[in-house]
């Protein structure tokens, strides 16, 4: 059910109107999030847990920055006491990032360098 109102909610975003959202996809995802929490200790897997919603918030407080600067003369998104906010978020995001274990920014590392390899092959795949 979760997946389909993702979908949904995708429906219409510019840039995102090819997402497929299957739910084998979140079936992948809980499977390895079960096995971080039987792997790890919990501490650990809670500092990992917690450097990826700080690297979420991160990138939403960058991306309000940015889409306000982008559609500056629109009345469609605001953002109250720009850039004041945003910029507090982002601030207490990497404040907060480098208050986190070691581990966290280690297995942060081997996330994104998978993701990437898995991105450079879909994006061979799909030329």
């Amino acid at each position: 059910m979760s997946y389909r109102v993702l979908a949904t909610s995708l429906k219409g975003t510019p840039g995102l109107t090819s997402t497929v959202i299957r739910p084998k996809n979140f079936v992948t995802v809980t499977a390895l999030l079960t096995a971080l929490a039987y792997a790890l200790d919990l501490k650990e897997a809670a500092a990992i847990t917690s450097f990826a919603l700080l690297c979420i918030h991160l990138t939403v407080n960058l991306s309000a920055i940015r889409l306000r600067k982008k559609m500056l003369g629109s009345t469609g998104f605001r953002v109250p006491f720009y850039p004041l906010i945003p910029s507090l978020g982002l601030l207490s995001c990497i404040i907060l990032m480098f208050s986190l274990p070691q581990e966290s920014w280690v297995v942060a590392a081997v996330v994104m360098a998978v993701s990437f390899v898995f991105y450079l092959l879909k994006r061979k795949s799909l030329r």
